[in-house]
């Protein structure tokens, strides 16, 4: 059921991702919006395939034209755009085919989930387990997922996914630094002396010290690694497979709620005009809409803490302890409160 439903949240994200220039994908019919009254369908060879296989065979093309700036007007550290940092990357290539490969293997599932309805069935609609025989004091896999999920979507004080967006530039910038270099053996690690060139470049590097460490140095969120990894079709659904499937939904999320909000930014659309939209959104979750992003945020720390505290396990729960872990759970699944941290901005 996670597999489940992770995959229809990248599914959205995608949707959401393809909507911004104009692309909608309808049951089996989709069409491009080509002006304030005119629509085109969408390559007539794709209808009737249906909305999931349709979806990925869009997508792949849209993201070898578009993802790349997308991902760079969308991801922003220090006051300063993806597609900011990597121009000013002296003597590296065009990121563009890093950009499109990344955003390409974020969208895996869509091929290897959407295109075969009995594999989507399967690991949607058969648990591989349903009480695993497991001393109780072994904590629960999925607990450092979700620990890092929500980091990955913890607001900054500016309202980014500060976090998120600091690895993406780390691996994009390290990726570039490879494309560049003669040695096939070069340290996965940025250099310093280089980052603070680019940094004093953008005008940032006094204004933003910690910073340069933090590209630099910060420890790894091990999450986004596993946003390349795909299980063999064969394999019944565990643990790493939910946790890549999770990696590549948080970053379609990340990606989609970026690029939408840049979209109603060049607009001239403010927050105060889609409340209602995120009032609604946030009622029929249980979310409070009246809270502040903080506070929304508090009741996520609040119940990362009780995880930690109470040791996850995979041991089948007593009803005294489904008491406990439902409420937890029923606050950790509401990432819809994220639309807050965008409105923040």
């Amino acid at each position: 059921m996670a597999v489940h439903l992770l995959y229809y949240s990248e599914l959205r994200s995608v949707h959401s991702l393809l909507a911004r220039d104009g692309i909608v994908v309808l049951n089996g019919n989709p069409i491009c919006i080509t002006g304030d009254t005119s629509a085109e369908r969408i390559a007539p060879l794709l209808a009737n395939t249906g909305t999931h296989r349709a979806t990925w065979d869009i997508f792949s093309v849209w993201a070898a034209e578009h993802s790349g700036e997308r991902l760079k007007e969308a991801v922003r550290v220090g006051g300063r755009t993806l597609g900011e940092w990597t121009a000013a990357w002296r003597g590296a290539g065009s990121a563009d085919a890093i950009l499109k490969n990344l955003i390409i293997s974020w969208g895996l599932d869509l091929d290897h989930l959407g295109g075969d309805r009995d594999v989507r069935n399967t690991a949607s609609y058969e648990p591989a387990r349903l009480a695993p025989a497991v001393d109780s004091s072994e904590r629960l896999g999925p607990a450092w997922l979700v620990e890092e999920m929500w980091t990955l979507l913890e607001p900054s004080g500016s309202g980014n996914f500060e976090r998120f967006d600091l690895h993406v530039l780390r691996d994009v910038l390290g990726a570039l630094a490879r494309a560049s270099s003669d040695s096939e053996n070069e340290s996965p690690g940025l250099d310093s002396s280089k980052v603070e060139a680019v940094m004093d470049e953008l005008g940032i590097l006094s204004s933003q010290s910690s910073l340069l460490s933090a590209l630099v140095n910060e420890r790894r969120i091990h999450l986004l690694d596993k946003t390349s990894e795909v299980a063999p079709q064969d394999v019944e659904p565990d643990d790493q497979l939910v946790a890549s499937v999770a990696a590549r939904a948080v970053a379609l999320l990340r990606l989609a709620l970026g690029s939408v909000a840049t979209l109603s930014d060049r607009s001239g659309v403010d927050s105060t005009q889609l409340e209602f939209w995120a009032r609604d959104l946030l009622s029929m979750r249980g979310i409070d809409a009246e809270a502040a992003p903080s506070d929304l945020w508090d009741e996520i720390a609040f119940a990362l803490e009780d995880v930690d505290q109470l040791g996850f396990t995979m041991a089948a729960p007593s009803l005294e302890g489904v008491a406990v872990w439902a409420p937890i759970a029923q606050t950790l699944v509401t990432t819809e409160r994220v639309v807050r941290w965008v409105q923040a901005v």
